[in-house]
């Protein structure tokens, strides 16, 4: 795993200072690791990537492809969505009741990310390895960090009152 405190003379491209603070078409070109020029692959890997709400809005089909997608350039995906099965309550009703105002297709892809079992069946199918897990049930969601072929393992992760899974 890179230590970005590490990494010296960065050259950015692309940074119009007319979109900031966004700065959305900026990119690294170069950089040092240690004194040593970075190779592209380096510069474009990431320790971590997160999905926040996104995997439940995804069609069935797009969902493993886009977890193995985001393993190629990160050592550990961080996903967060809902938990499954659902809490029965108000919350859930609430959370229904947004889905289904998002639109028809997102409400079936949410139907779907449901009936398939949620994040945990979904990373199992996908052949990632848990390695933390929370459930919160009092707001119904569901936290995961997956190990990709490129995480080294529990050794180097740090979370408060982590239940990581060995």
């Amino acid at each position: 795993m890179i230590d970005y405190n590490k990494i010296t003379n960065i050259e950015f491209e692309g940074i119009d200072f007319r979109d900031a603070p966004d700065f959305c078409d900026a990119y690294i070109v170069s950089a040092e690791y240690e004194g040593e020029e970075m190779t592209e692959e380096q510069i474009q890997h990431f320790n971590y990537a997160t999905l926040t709400y996104v995997i439940h809005e995804v069609s069935e089909h797009e969902r493993i492809k886009l977890l193995h997608e985001i393993a190629q350039i990160s050592d550990y995906i961080i996903m967060g969505d809902y938990l499954v099965p659902k809490v029965k309550g108000f919350g859930s009703l609430v959370n229904g009741l947004i889905e289904f105002i998002a639109g028809k297709e997102h409400y079936q892809n949410y139907k779907s990310y449901i009936s398939a079992g949620g994040l945990k069946f979904l990373a199992d199918r996908a052949g990632f390895k848990i390695v933390y897990e929370m459930k919160r049930h009092a707001f119904n969601n569901h936290i995961l960090i997956l190990a990709t072929d490129k995480g080294s393992g529990t050794n180097s992760l740090h979370f408060p009152s982590a239940q990581l899974i060995n």
